[in-house]
Protein backbone atom coordinates (compact mmCIF):
# COMPACT_ATOMS: atom_id res chain seq x y z
CA UNK A 1 0.00 0.00 0.00
CA UNK A 2 2.81 2.21 0.99
CA UNK A 3 4.70 1.58 -2.12
CA UNK A 4 1.70 1.98 -4.32
CA UNK A 5 0.96 5.19 -2.43
CA UNK A 6 4.65 6.52 -2.77
CA UNK A 7 4.63 5.87 -7.01
CA UNK A 8 1.71 7.52 -7.29
CA UNK A 9 3.30 11.08 -5.47
CA UNK A 10 5.79 10.42 -8.22
CA UNK A 11 4.29 10.63 -10.90
CA UNK A 12 1.69 13.36 -9.82
CA UNK A 13 5.34 15.22 -9.58
CA UNK A 14 6.11 14.25 -13.10
CA UNK A 15 2.92 15.34 -14.24
CA UNK A 16 3.09 18.76 -12.71
CA UNK A 17 6.49 19.20 -13.85
CA UNK A 18 5.86 18.83 -17.47
CA UNK A 19 2.32 20.67 -17.25
CA UNK A 20 4.55 24.05 -15.36
CA UNK A 21 7.64 23.16 -18.35
CA UNK A 22 5.28 22.89 -21.30
CA UNK A 23 3.02 26.39 -19.74
CA UNK A 24 6.39 28.64 -19.86
CA UNK A 25 7.30 27.02 -23.22
CA UNK A 26 7.73 29.66 -25.70
CA UNK A 27 4.56 29.53 -28.25
CA UNK A 28 5.45 28.49 -31.97
CA UNK A 29 8.94 28.34 -33.65
CA UNK A 30 11.31 30.51 -33.18
CA UNK A 31 13.51 29.27 -35.96
CA UNK A 32 10.46 29.40 -38.78
CA UNK A 33 8.18 32.85 -37.98
CA UNK A 34 5.08 33.50 -39.31
CA UNK A 35 2.61 36.11 -39.49
CA UNK A 36 -0.37 37.38 -41.72
CA UNK A 37 -1.15 41.34 -41.64
CA UNK A 38 -4.21 41.68 -41.82
CA UNK A 39 -5.41 38.84 -39.86
CA UNK A 40 -9.31 39.56 -41.24
CA UNK A 41 -10.28 40.20 -44.43
CA UNK A 42 -13.25 40.87 -46.08
CA UNK A 43 -14.17 38.43 -49.40
CA UNK A 44 -12.79 39.10 -52.41
CA UNK A 45 -9.43 41.27 -50.31
CA UNK A 46 -5.95 39.62 -49.91
CA UNK A 47 -3.45 39.10 -46.86
CA UNK A 48 0.37 39.07 -46.68
CA UNK A 49 1.77 36.24 -44.66
CA UNK A 50 5.15 36.97 -44.05
CA UNK A 51 8.04 35.42 -41.84
CA UNK A 52 11.92 34.68 -40.96
CA UNK A 53 13.92 31.94 -41.54
CA UNK A 54 16.55 31.55 -38.81
CA UNK A 55 19.67 29.26 -38.25
CA UNK A 56 22.89 28.82 -38.88
CA UNK A 57 23.09 28.42 -42.28
CA UNK A 58 23.19 31.84 -44.70
CA UNK A 59 21.51 30.21 -47.58
CA UNK A 60 18.59 30.86 -49.27
CA UNK A 61 15.89 28.92 -47.92
CA UNK A 62 12.71 27.81 -50.27
CA UNK A 63 9.70 28.12 -48.23
CA UNK A 64 6.08 26.58 -49.14
CA UNK A 65 3.20 28.35 -47.81
CA UNK A 66 0.48 25.64 -46.49
CA UNK A 67 -3.16 25.86 -46.17
CA UNK A 68 -6.24 24.51 -44.09
CA UNK A 69 -9.47 26.19 -45.14
CA UNK A 70 -12.91 25.74 -42.56
CA UNK A 71 -13.63 23.26 -41.40
CA UNK A 72 -10.01 22.32 -41.03
CA UNK A 73 -10.80 18.83 -41.36
CA UNK A 74 -8.01 17.78 -44.21
CA UNK A 75 -4.49 17.98 -44.22
CA UNK A 76 -2.27 21.12 -44.74
CA UNK A 77 -2.21 21.04 -48.58
CA UNK A 78 0.55 23.04 -50.37
CA UNK A 79 -0.55 26.69 -51.82
CA UNK A 80 2.94 28.86 -53.09
CA UNK A 81 6.60 28.71 -52.61
CA UNK A 82 9.07 31.22 -52.62
CA UNK A 83 13.05 31.50 -51.80
CA UNK A 84 13.96 33.79 -48.68
CA UNK A 85 15.66 36.84 -49.49
CA UNK A 86 18.48 37.98 -47.31
CA UNK A 87 18.67 37.33 -43.82
CA UNK A 88 15.80 34.80 -44.29
CA UNK A 89 12.83 37.52 -45.07
CA UNK A 90 9.92 35.69 -46.78
CA UNK A 91 6.62 36.69 -48.17
CA UNK A 92 3.57 35.51 -49.91
CA UNK A 93 1.65 38.72 -51.01
CA UNK A 94 -1.78 38.54 -53.17
CA UNK A 95 -3.33 35.48 -50.75
CA UNK A 96 -6.99 35.59 -51.74
CA UNK A 97 -8.72 32.79 -49.37
CA UNK A 98 -12.29 32.31 -49.84
CA UNK A 99 -13.49 31.57 -46.21
CA UNK A 100 -11.53 31.09 -43.06
CA UNK A 101 -8.61 29.66 -43.62
CA UNK A 102 -5.75 28.35 -41.14
CA UNK A 103 -1.48 28.84 -42.85
CA UNK A 104 1.63 27.16 -41.70
CA UNK A 105 4.97 27.89 -43.49
CA UNK A 106 7.42 24.63 -43.58
CA UNK A 107 11.13 24.62 -45.24
CA UNK A 108 12.91 21.40 -46.13
CA UNK A 109 16.73 22.73 -45.23
CA UNK A 110 16.41 23.11 -42.53
CA UNK A 111 13.75 21.12 -41.84
CA UNK A 112 10.98 23.27 -39.69
CA UNK A 113 7.77 23.95 -39.38
CA UNK A 114 6.25 26.85 -38.60
CA UNK A 115 3.25 27.66 -36.15
CA UNK A 116 -0.22 28.36 -37.23
CA UNK A 117 -2.17 31.76 -38.05
CA UNK A 118 -5.50 32.18 -39.06
CA UNK A 119 -7.13 34.41 -41.44
CA UNK A 120 -10.83 35.31 -41.09
CA UNK A 121 -12.82 36.34 -43.94
CA UNK A 122 -15.65 39.02 -43.14
CA UNK A 123 -18.82 38.32 -45.67
CA UNK A 124 -19.00 41.01 -48.27
CA UNK A 125 -21.80 43.29 -47.68
CA UNK A 126 -22.84 45.72 -49.88
CA UNK A 127 -26.22 47.92 -49.37
CA UNK A 128 -28.34 50.30 -51.72
CA UNK A 129 -31.58 52.30 -51.05
CA UNK A 130 -34.13 53.16 -53.68
CA UNK A 131 -33.94 57.23 -52.84
CA UNK A 132 -31.18 58.66 -50.48
CA UNK A 133 -33.82 62.05 -50.64
CA UNK A 134 -37.51 60.26 -49.95
CA UNK A 135 -40.24 62.48 -48.42
CA UNK A 136 -41.32 61.90 -44.59
CA UNK A 137 -43.37 58.73 -44.04
CA UNK A 138 -42.44 57.31 -47.89
CA UNK A 139 -41.48 53.77 -48.32
CA UNK A 140 -37.72 53.41 -49.02
CA UNK A 141 -36.19 49.95 -50.41
CA UNK A 142 -33.02 48.75 -48.51
CA UNK A 143 -31.63 45.89 -50.76
CA UNK A 144 -28.08 44.88 -52.06
CA UNK A 145 -25.62 41.88 -51.90
CA UNK A 146 -23.71 39.76 -49.81
CA UNK A 147 -20.67 37.32 -51.33
CA UNK A 148 -20.17 34.65 -51.31
CA UNK A 149 -23.36 32.89 -51.11
CA UNK A 150 -25.12 32.60 -47.82
CA UNK A 151 -29.17 31.97 -48.65
CA UNK A 152 -30.95 31.67 -45.62
CA UNK A 153 -28.67 33.76 -43.56
CA UNK A 154 -30.51 37.05 -41.38
CA UNK A 155 -29.94 40.39 -42.54
CA UNK A 156 -30.22 43.22 -39.91
CA UNK A 157 -30.79 47.07 -41.31
CA UNK A 158 -29.62 49.14 -38.36
CA UNK A 159 -30.09 52.78 -38.43
CA UNK A 160 -27.18 54.85 -36.29
CA UNK A 161 -28.31 56.18 -32.91
CA UNK A 162 -27.78 59.98 -31.51
CA UNK A 163 -24.90 58.05 -29.38
CA UNK A 164 -23.16 56.59 -32.30
CA UNK A 165 -24.15 52.93 -31.46
CA UNK A 166 -26.53 50.97 -34.49
CA UNK A 167 -30.07 49.90 -33.95
CA UNK A 168 -31.43 46.88 -35.84
CA UNK A 169 -34.49 48.40 -37.60
CA UNK A 170 -35.55 45.25 -39.87
CA UNK A 171 -34.85 41.97 -40.74
CA UNK A 172 -34.72 40.31 -43.88
CA UNK A 173 -33.53 36.90 -45.47
CA UNK A 174 -31.31 36.38 -48.13
CA UNK A 175 -31.95 34.73 -51.31
CA UNK A 176 -30.71 33.15 -54.06
CA UNK A 177 -28.42 35.61 -56.81
CA UNK A 178 -26.89 32.90 -58.29
CA UNK A 179 -23.24 30.67 -57.56
CA UNK A 180 -21.02 33.77 -56.19
CA UNK A 181 -23.55 35.70 -54.22
CA UNK A 182 -27.43 36.21 -52.39
CA UNK A 183 -29.36 39.07 -52.45
CA UNK A 184 -31.86 41.06 -49.70
CA UNK A 185 -34.39 43.04 -50.09
CA UNK A 186 -37.20 44.87 -47.42
CA UNK A 187 -38.54 48.48 -48.08
CA UNK A 188 -39.85 50.86 -44.83
CA UNK A 189 -41.51 53.56 -44.41
CA UNK A 190 -38.35 56.30 -43.43
CA UNK A 191 -39.82 59.24 -41.17
CA UNK A 192 -36.79 61.16 -40.79
CA UNK A 193 -32.97 61.68 -41.72
CA UNK A 194 -30.82 58.69 -41.27
CA UNK A 195 -28.15 56.57 -41.03
CA UNK A 196 -27.94 53.11 -42.30
CA UNK A 197 -25.99 49.98 -42.62
CA UNK A 198 -27.01 45.83 -43.42
CA UNK A 199 -25.49 43.68 -41.44
CA UNK A 200 -24.71 39.64 -41.70
CA UNK A 201 -23.52 37.80 -38.57
CA UNK A 202 -20.95 35.55 -38.74
CA UNK A 203 -21.53 31.68 -39.27
CA UNK A 204 -18.79 28.63 -38.96
CA UNK A 205 -17.11 29.33 -41.92
CA UNK A 206 -16.83 33.62 -42.53
CA UNK A 207 -16.80 36.70 -40.23
CA UNK A 208 -19.13 38.75 -39.53
CA UNK A 209 -20.01 41.23 -42.73
CA UNK A 210 -21.14 44.85 -42.48
CA UNK A 211 -21.78 47.12 -45.42
CA UNK A 212 -20.87 50.78 -45.90
CA UNK A 213 -23.16 53.22 -44.62
CA UNK A 214 -26.13 55.10 -46.44
CA UNK A 215 -27.41 58.53 -45.43
CA UNK A 216 -31.18 59.20 -45.80
CA UNK A 217 -31.94 62.71 -46.02
CA UNK A 218 -35.94 63.63 -45.43
CA UNK A 219 -37.49 66.34 -46.92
Amino acid sequence: MKRTVFLSSILVSVFAALATQAASAPSGNPNLTITAKPTTITFGQATTISGKVKGPSKDAAVVTLQQNPYPFNDAFADAATVVSANKGNYSFSGVRPALNTRYRVTTLVPLETSSVVEVLVRIKVVLRVSDRTPSAGQRVRFFGTAAPQHDGRTVRIQRQTTTGSWKTVARTALRDAGAERSKFSRSMRVRRDGVYRARVYRDADHATGTSGPKSVDVH
